[in-house]
């Protein structure tokens, strides 16, 4: 019987002591856990950091400001602007355009450019605070090596006071009658000149394009002609107000003779001839 107590407190002492080395375990098993949680957290707090500067980053980008809105407008328009600057003293928007011109004189390119540049002020660009405030434009145009050959300013927001110009501002969705025009135009001119005639319609209406091919040249017959077509598509417009522009071009044998380009509701009217027509369609 004595035998056996010390041998029952030795089984009692080992249990303990392998009771303490499992505690002991699970406690280094435990932190270690704990440490790899921290480790994460650690990785994960600047990844959050990071996100968070680069939504600082974008919310403080610079606004586009009116002025390049309007210089997007007129690039996709296909105007080619060097400059664009607006003056809240004067009310005064400066707009300054390359020409492909080599010298002095304006180049038929430029007809179409201007017209599409007034197109873009005052039919497309109406929700932009400085086409709302602005009192008139200063139009610059530079040739191919920069030297200015073009400075002009006037108020293109006018409107003319003739009854057809608001009739047809009204009726911007309106569209010609292709058949009745060309047939008014083709009494005015030759049997042998041949005339090409379509619409397109857009932000600023209808525009009637017509190109008229001449098989001889002769200088007076055509400014002639262009005047009385023109005098043909406003008495049009006074019965039916749908012509709002006219792009006009004037061929003889492959030559380019006459480029217009006119707004019939602003009555203004740009066109290039050739340097050697003596005449000119605003003398008919």
């Amino acid at each position: 019987m004595n035998d056996v107590k010390p041998r029952s407190a030795k089984a009692v002492i080992v249990v303990i002591l392998i009771a303490l080395c499992v505690f002991t375990i699970i406690l280094v098993f435990a932190k270690g856990k704990s440490s790899d949680s921290d480790k994460t957290e650690d990785k994960i707090v600047p990844a959050a950091a990071s996100d968070s500067s680069v939504t600082e980053s974008v919310d403080s980008a610079p606004q586009e400001t009116d002025t390049d809105i309007l210089l997007r407008r007129l690039a996709d328009n296909g105007v080619d602007v060097e400059n664009c600057e607006y003056s809240e003293k004067t009310k005064c928007l400066k707009l300054t355009v390359r020409s492909q011109a080599e010298g002095t004189e304006l180049s038929p390119d430029f007809v179409k450019a201007k017209r599409l540049a007034l197109n873009t002020l005052r039919y497309e660009a109406d929700d932009l605070s400085i086409i709302s405030s602005m009192a008139k434009v200063n139009e610059v145009v530079i040739n191919s090596s920069g030297v200015v050959i073009s400075d002009s300013e006037s108020d293109i927001m006018e409107l003319p006071d003739f009854p057809e110009c608001t009739s047809l501002i009204r009726n911007r969705a309106a569209t010609p009658k292709i058949d009745k025009l060309e047939a008014s135009i083709k009494e005015i001119i030759a049997e042998d000149v041949d005339v090409k005639l379509n619409v397109s319609s857009s932000a600023a209406g209808s525009t009637l394009h017509l190109t008229l091919d001449y098989p001889a040249r002769d200088d007076e017959t055509i400014n002639e002609n262009i005047a009385l077509i023109m005098r043909e598509i406003d008495i049009y417009n006074q019965k039916d107000p749908a012509v709002h522009q006219v792009e006009l071009t004037v061929n003889c044998s492959d030559e380019l003779l006459v480029y217009m380009y006119a707004d019939l509701v602003y009555r203004d009217f740009s066109w290039w001839q050739t340097p050697d027509m003596e005449t000119r369609w605003t003398e008919f």
